[in-house]
């Protein structure tokens, strides 16, 4: 098994929830999405039985960790001053494995086609120059993730600018060397398929969450669930017509992803602040 690290106590290896974590002891849980990329939340939990609970006010968390290891730090002060939610960690892993899985869509096209026009060093170049530029975007967001929401907020600028920078250059690929129509849309086929599962996962998750809440906000996380999937609905149904016409410039499908990726973003943070109690689903 892989230990896995984040910035707080790195020589302690996460387990796996698989593993039983011992019941009234302090632990750090984390949730590992891709790449190794560990979220952690930035305070102390107590299993319960099959639950885990905040330490300091013993309510069940509303996130399903994946890993978990003792908790080494300094209990902070029982305060949600500076202390990234659960619903903001939830938010933004999603944001940052559904941008990450459509660079990685892209690549895998990319290379599709330098493989049938071998030799080609223009292809070539710009398949290094993206690669170069996914790994970078990969570990600012590796950075930004593991240090919290608070990092996160801060950084999030910069991430939009490096990710506006990853689409220019994909634009400006399909504009010269890769300007066929076939591949075009393929590339756009595979990107609308990221998306699409990044709508069924996000709902998923909240589905999942909503499962273990009893209160009164069980009904608000529910209708958000009901139109986190009407939303995704609409937007596949969108990329689908795109899919069928296979006449359109790569300007045109590329703004069709955008308005996709937006409807997505608006739709997993109006869902997690549903669940966290502070915001209402869209009417």
């Amino acid at each position: 098994m892989t230990a896995i690290s984040s910035p707080a106590s790195d020589c302690a290896e996460w387990l796996p929830v698989s593993v039983t974590p011992p019941a009234g002891e302090d632990l750090e849980l984390c949730v590992m999405d891709y790449d190794e990329i560990v979220i952690p939340l930035s305070y102390p939990c107590h299993r319960t039985g099959a639950d885990f609970v905040d330490a300091f006010n013993r309510t069940r968390i509303d996130i399903q960790p994946t890993h978990w290891r003792k908790w080494t730090g300094q209990r902070l002060a029982a305060t949600e001053t500076g202390r990234p939610d659960q619903s903001s960690t939830h938010f933004y892993s999603n944001w940052a494995k559904e941008r990450v899985d459509e660079m990685d869509a892209v690549l895998a096209s990319i290379e599709v086609e330098a493989n049938k026009a071998k030799g080609d060093s223009k292809i070539n170049e710009f398949l290094v120059d993206l690669k170069n530029r996914r790994d970078e975007f990969g570990k600012l967001l590796k950075t930004r993730i593991q240090s919290g929401g608070g990092a996160w907020a801060h950084a999030e600028a910069d991430l939009e600018r490096q990710w506006a920078g990853l689409e220019a250059q994909v634009r400006n690929y399909f504009e010269s060397v890769g300007a066929q129509l076939e591949h075009q849309h393929d590339t756009f086929k595979s990107i609308a398929a990221v998306q699409a599962k990044a709508w069924h996962d996000a709902a998923e998750k909240l589905h999942d969450a909503a499962t273990k809440i009893v209160d009164a906000r069980r009904a608000d996380v529910d209708t958000a669930v009901k139109q986190m999937k009407s939303d995704a609905a609409e937007a596949g149904a969108r990329l689908q017509r795109l899919k069928h016409a296979g006449t359109e410039s790569w300007s045109v499908l590329s703004a069709a992803l955008a308005e996709s990726r937006k409807a997505f973003d608006e739709a997993n943070h109006v869902a997690w602040k549903a669940l966290k109690g502070t915001a209402s689903p869209k009417g």
